[in-house]
């Protein structure tokens, strides 16, 4: 298979036209570029093509990293981050692809899918994301060389998007050590989207203070395990705290209730105590009667 990229002149040319271009992208052929808009490598690459079997698109990622990166994995890192490279085989080979992958046609989603965005380009175009997700996960010394790669795309526009967005991705060394060391952690602990991206954001404060790279990958890897062992454990003692609180809020809540008086006894005692005092109040004609028998006497 014959790799063709887009000419500079014509990437920069292209990506100023695509609000007037939008219409093209929704043609089946793209013959409305020009051959000669295209270079060769001569380099030749095994032919392929990529999954497009799914009903859901984003379920062909993993087996399209697969096959893109086993494929092209000779070619060397500048020319994979060369965007030249991902905008001819978007334009061209890969055409269908990438209507079946990205079908938006908005200016942004073009741009960023079919060209280099402005932010993370290599791992928003839809093909060079495929190749550099291989890239830093492919592990040839493991049993399966494409563990780490089945891992990760578990959730890999959540996880992937946010680990290789960050400068630690740029050394594979320290993402295989990383992710590998959160694979095996997650056989016995299941960790959330969030405690995965937190641990990544305390990787690159490590990576603020010290030289990961001058860390073996077992020191990084104990170095990991520590911290996640370390928050495990508190999160442990804050559900028993917890639970020791829920308990005693019961407890209270079964005082009160008891405290509270029934409203019907509560009305009968009211009637007993206004009949005492009833019964202590003196009859007002009684009291006339007492005073006037009083009066005569002393007369």
């Amino acid at each position: 298979m014959n790799l063709y990229f887009l000419k500079q002149e014509l990437v920069d040319q292209m990506k100023e036209d695509i609000k007037e271009n939008i219409d093209k992208y929704q043609e089946l052929k793209s013959d409305w570029i020009s051959e000669e808009s295209f270079g060769k490598y001569e380099k030749n690459f095994p032919d392929f093509k990529l999954d497009m079997s799914k009903k859901k698109p984003h379920e062909t990622d993993l087996n399209n990293i697969k096959i893109l990166y086993s494929k092209l994995k000779e070619l060397k890192d500048s020319q994979a981050a060369d965007e030249r490279v991902w905008a001819g085989l978007c334009h061209k080979e890969f055409w269908g692809y990438m209507k079946y992958r990205w079908p938006s046609i908005e200016e942004k989603n073009i741009k960023q899918h079919y060209f280099f965005g402005d932010n993370h380009p290599t791992f928003l175009n839809g093909l060079s994301r495929l190749w550099w997700t291989g890239r830093l996960t492919y592990d040839e010394n493991a049993e399966n060389p494409f563990e780490l790669t089945e891992y990760i795309c578990k959730d890999l526009n959540g996880r992937g998007g946010a680990l290789f967005a960050v400068n630690i991705s740029n050394n594979k060394k320290i993402v295989r050590t990383f992710l590998r060391t959160l694979m095996e952690f997650e056989k016995k602990k299941e960790l959330s989207r969030q405690e995965f991206l937190k641990v990544k954001e305390i990787m690159v404060l490590w990576g603020g203070k010290m030289i990961l790279d001058s860390l073996s990958p077992k020191e990084l890897s104990q170095k990991i395990n520590d911290y996640l062992n370390e928050v495990s454990l508190k999160k442990e003692d804050e559900k028993i705290v917890l639970k020791k609180n829920n308990k005693i809020k019961k407890k209270i809540e079964i005082i009160k209730k008891r405290k509270v008086v029934n409203p019907k006894i509560k009305k009968k005692t009211t009637t007993k105590n206004s009949v005492k005092n009833k019964r202590k109040v003196v009859n007002p004609k009684i009291k006339k009667k007492s005073f006037l028998g009083l009066f005569k006497r002393a007369k």
